[in-house]
């Protein structure tokens, strides 16, 4: 194999098509693709000014699908890529000399890992041109902009270490790999440095995931949702599956949003012009003030959620390119769907959602509901009815939540104490009630156990005087077998047991 080139250019529309090329797409054909027009946009907003190409790469991903397939075609194929690096400003392309030559100062070598925006590995195909793509994300736009499905890339160019905070993304090959798979392929890149899972080749998840399958695996025909199911089971994990279309109407946004603030991306299949289509969430919006007035279970409003503040959901979708919007929308009144997103001009309606998790987290979204519902019916007639409520309800390891009880100043010493110092399963639902934007109680529930059971775990009362008025409720005895059918037994008893003279202590049953 020839020697590493490295070549530089100042970024631009032609630019990025150029370097795209290759011998079976020329700079026309990429410029006249969806995912090449939107990586333009994309970068540019990110104010790319450099670019570096580097070939040949070695893509270990693009490897394992050449062997699988292209090295057998009569048609010569390449089994190596172009790395194409982004830089903020002309720096990087202004020192290339100094870059090559080992000639940069300490100083330009951190402005270098502070200008990357991330690669693109170009692939040598006629179609599916863009291969594993980590770029960074938009910022924050004053914390309401959210991306918790990142994981750290690193890149190596010529000796220096590199990296950025993304989430891989790569377009479809529609030989190996369709949408299905893609955003399999997508998902289980955060799913590994989640829970030390596999991360196998979009090749060996399709061939995984069609076992079962009545047709041939290669040319790929797309997978459904129980071969996705399949493939998931394949890399160690379970698929929850939540079937938007034979199930009763469900808070789609606020169930989204409990496993994505996890850092779990989501599959989404969807409905959309041309047929199904599978997108990968991996982030969301979260406004101040509530963009909806009521998420809907059947026909009765759900309890309030953080749901009713998100307006997008940021997602991997192989049509088009990594962290696209997805804008929530109310569905049409007899519409069978909870919710649509728009999508790029066009209406995507909401079919399935399938997350892959952790064997031992057994209690879904949905169960925790119903034990929340229970504890919202008393605690609301608590709070003035001008009072903003809100639940936040979401998936955690139980040691995140105790380092964000260490590190809050808000709560006691003696409270948090309590709390990080309790015995916890690793991986609870965090279920948080706000009122006019404070925390006022969090109740733990384990994650790991019974739907059926009783698995609320903790409860932290962090506002004294609604521990006092639940304290003063619960101890009318005319009231008490109405609350314990409220409740159930073990739950009335817990909640007396939480509470010692009206006062925020914890403990555990």
């Amino acid at each position: 194999m020839a020697a590493i080139e490295l070549r530089s250019f100042p970024f631009s529309e032609q630019a990025l098509y150029s370097v795209l090329e290759n011998p079976h797409t020329n700079r026309a054909e990429i410029a006249s693709r969806a995912h090449a027009r939107y990586l333009f946009h994309y970068l540019s907003e990110l104010h790319a000014g450099s670019i570096i190409s580097e070939s040949p790469y070695i893509d270990g991903d693009y490897l394992d699908d050449f062997a699988t397939y292209y090295v057998r075609c009569f048609t010569p194929y390449l089994n190596h890529c172009k790395r194409l690096h982004f830089f903020v400003g002309a720096f990087a392309h202004e020192n290339l000399t100094k870059i090559t030559s080992g000639a940069l100062a300490k100083e330009d070598l951190g402005r270098l890992q502070q200008e990357y925006l991330g690669f693109i590995v170009a692939r040598p195909l006629p179609q599916a041109v863009i291969g594993r793509t980590a770029l960074k994300t938009f910022d924050g736009d004053k914390n309401r902009r959210h991306y918790p499905c990142l994981r750290l890339y690193r890149a190596n160019l010529v000796g220096i270490q590199l990296s950025v905070e993304s989430l891989a993304f790569q377009e479809q090959d529609t030989v190996l790999a369709a949408c299905a798979t893609v955003a399999l392929w997508t998902s289980f890149q955060k799913t590994a440095d989640l829970f030390g899972s596999t991360a196998p080749s979009p090749a060996v998840i399709t061939r995984a995931s069609q076992a079962i399958h009545l047709g041939r695996s290669f040319p790929s025909q797309g997978l459904s949702v129980l071969e996705i199911c399949t493939a998931i089971r394949h890399v160690g994990l379970e698929p929850e599956l939540f079937d938007l279309q034979h199930t009763p109407p469900v808070p789609l946004v606020s169930l989204l949003y409990s496993y994505l603030r996890f850092g779990l991306p989501i599959i989404l299949v969807a409905n959309v012009p041309g047929g199904l289509h599978a997108i990968t969430l991996n982030g969301y919006s979260l406004r101040n003030d509530p963009v909806r007035t009521t998420e809907i279970i059947g026909d009765k409003p759900a309890i309030p959620m953080n749901g009713l503040r998100i307006d997008k959901f940021y997602g991997h979708d192989d049509q088009l390119g990594p962290f696209c919007r997805l804008v929530v929308q109310d569905a049409p009144a007899n519409s069978p769907y909870p919710i649509q997103f728009l999508r790029e001009g066009t209406i995507a309606h909401p079919i399935a959602v399938i997350i892959p998790v952790y064997n031992k987290v057994r209690l879904t979204f949905l169960d925790v509901q119903m034990w929340i519902s229970r504890i919202h019916q008393v605690l609301k007639i608590l709070v003035r009815p001008t009072s903003t409520v809100e639940w936040n309800i979401g998936l955690l390891f139980s040691n995140d939540y105790k380092r964000a009880v260490r590190e809050s100043e808000l709560l006691s010493d003696d409270l948090k104490r309590a709390i990080v110092m309790s015995a916890l399963p690793r991986f609870v639902w965090y279920c948080a009630l706000s009122v006019d934007g404070r925390i006022v109680v969090d109740f733990i529930i384990d994650a790991t156990g019974l739907a059926r059971s009783f698995p609320v775990y903790l409860i932290a009362w962090r506002d004294a005087s609604l521990a006092a008025a639940m304290v003063k409720l619960m101890n009318v005895a005319s009231l008490e077998k109405t609350l314990r059918g409220i409740f159930s037994d073990r739950f009335f008893d817990f909640l007396k047991s939480s509470l010692r003279d009206g006062l925020p202590v914890t403990r555990i049953f």
